[in-house]
């Protein structure tokens, strides 16, 4: 919740939370953390703090789709 603060505080518009949407769900704990790291990678439009796990480069090579 503290990157929707930080948003709110430097941005003069709301979050519309009627529209916002899970992207994927992934009930394994290491496969979540991976396909959470590859998106925040992929994107430029999560508002995430942290950039999920450390990966290597070559992960977004085999992967093409989430």
């Amino acid at each position: 919740m503290a990157s929707q603060y930080m948003h709110g505080r430097n941005h003069t518009h709301r979050v519309n939370w009627d529209e916002s949407r899970v992207l994927k769900m992934v009930p394994n704990y290491f496969h979540r953390r991976l396909t959470e790291a590859l998106i925040i990678q992929r994107t430029n439009t999560t508002s995430n703090l942290e950039k999920g796990l450390k990966l290597n480069s070559t992960w977004t090579l085999f992967v093409q789709e989430l």
